[in-house]
């Protein structure tokens, strides 16, 4: 994006200079320090853009429900979307997200997503699609931690399907450092 894009006319994408690698870390990091679990929700556990079962709490069934979502599909409204402009940083996370995901959603489900930058990092980059099932109620708490700071960069593409008489509850939590790139693109 340019600051000529009306969308982008004011964002700092100078920032984006100060990164030092866009490439994903190859190696999954070992973090010893996770933010405290949700009371009555499951959680999943992201590392630098992968997915750490070990980290998933309480319910094991979410892990069988996942679906790794083919990288780069051709969803005929994500290139809208992206073609209007909003989504060219998410793009970034379609290209380089290790480990694309998908989860269906039917009943109720309270889900704490946690998302976690190292200082190796040189991207943190996930694509997770949810889709809800007629009815269902899905309570989503993102939350984005780390210190990787202004060389480091999150980058996240968070596509979700809501269909008829379903709800959702989207809050997102940014506990990273003061200085840390987060892009987000949600649709």
């Amino acid at each position: 994006p340019t600051r000529r894009d009306e969308n982008w006319r004011y964002a700092n994408l100078r920032a984006l200079d100060t990164v030092r690698s866009f490439l994903p870390v190859p190696k999954r990091t070992v973090v010893t320090a996770l933010p405290p679990a949700l009371p009555g929700f499951s959680r999943l556990v992201f590392i630098d853009g992968r997915l750490c079962p070990e980290h998933t709490l309480p319910d094991v069934a979410l892990l069988a429900s996942l679906q790794h979502a083919p990288a780069h599909s051709a969803d005929p409204a994500a290139a809208l979307f992206e073609a209007a402009g909003d989504g060219r940083l998410g793009l970034l996370a379609r290209m380089f997200a290790p480990e694309p995901l998908a989860l269906h959603v039917t009943g109720r489900l309270a889900l704490q997503l946690v998302s976690i930058t190292t200082a190796e990092a040189g991207g943190n980059y996930l694509e997770i699609a949810l889709q809800l099932a007629a009815q269902a109620q899905l309570e989503l708490v993102e939350q984005h931690v780390g210190s990787a700071g202004p060389a480091g960069l999150t980058c996240m593409q968070l596509g979700i399907q809501v269909a008829e008489q379903a709800q959702l509850t989207h809050t997102r939590l940014q506990c990273s450092a003061p200085d840390a790139l987060h892009y987000d693109t949600s649709r």
